[in-house]
């Protein structure tokens, strides 16, 4: 059991990743278009939520964070990214 969490875990990091990358080519190439510093804080926003859902596994099981660590750094990561979405959509309304 703990072996299928395990791959489910990693199935949808990567899904999340993957779709993070899509976001951060998008709102770039809007930037790209426009030259629109909203689109670009975007794209950096999206970027780091892409980070963020590798970063908790990886500091986990690679650099030997405890659990609750690794997490927190995860969740850090994460308010950043939002954080600065939240500026690129403020600063175009």
């Amino acid at each position: 059991m703990a072996s299928a969490l395990f791959w489910y875990i990693r199935l949808v990091e990567l899904l999340s990743l993957a779709v993070a990358l899509v976001l951060v080519t998008l709102a770039y190439g809007g930037y790209r278009k426009s030259r629109s510093k909203a689109m670009l804080s975007a794209a950096l926003g999206f970027g780091i939520l892409g980070i963020a859902s590798l970063l908790e596994g990886v500091l986990f099981e690679v650099a030997g964070l405890s659990l609750g660590e690794a997490h927190a750094f995860r969740s850090s990561f994460t308010l950043i990214g939002f954080l600065i979405l939240l500026y690129s959509i403020h600063k175009t309304s």
